[in-house]
């Protein structure tokens, strides 16, 4: 199915957006779109790594379908695999942050946890 322009309520579209994958007859078929969503939990960012990254094979196996000469179909290749690569970066960076946030405790008024761990301020006998 074609691309429907609707990024915002479709995880397809959002997939087909970012890969770039929006012709009015698209190479990606709806099916291996899901795919790609289902295998990465439908992460859109591993998803449309994984759409780049059969584009680039596309291209890589159909050069004639590029208008143009040989080079332009290793551009557009190399091209879709730096963004399955920047996607899978940004999809891991996102994780890293979702996992710090987690591990860090609020902060409360009147705590630190920091002056909980040393040493007392003041000894018997300072003054004397």
């Amino acid at each position: 199915m074609a691309y429907g322009d609707d990024p915002s309520g479709s995880l397809i579209d959002m997939v087909r957006l970012k890969a770039g994958d929006t012709e009015t007859t698209p190479i990606l078929t709806d099916n291996a779109i899901q795919a790609f969503l289902d295998n990465n939990d439908d992460n859109v960012l591993l998803a449309a790594a994984e759409a780049c990254e059969a584009l680039a094979a596309h291209f890589a196996d159909n050069p004639a379908e590029v208008v143009g000469d040989l080079e332009g179909a290793v551009t557009k290749t190399q091209n879709f695999l730096r963004a399955a690569d920047r996607y899978r970066a940004q999809a891991a960076e996102i994780e890293a942050k979702a996992e710090t946030k987690e591990e860090i405790r609020p902060r409360r008024p009147g705590y630190s946890s920091t002056a909980l761990n040393k040493e007392p301020a003041f000894t018997r006998g300072m003054c004397g």
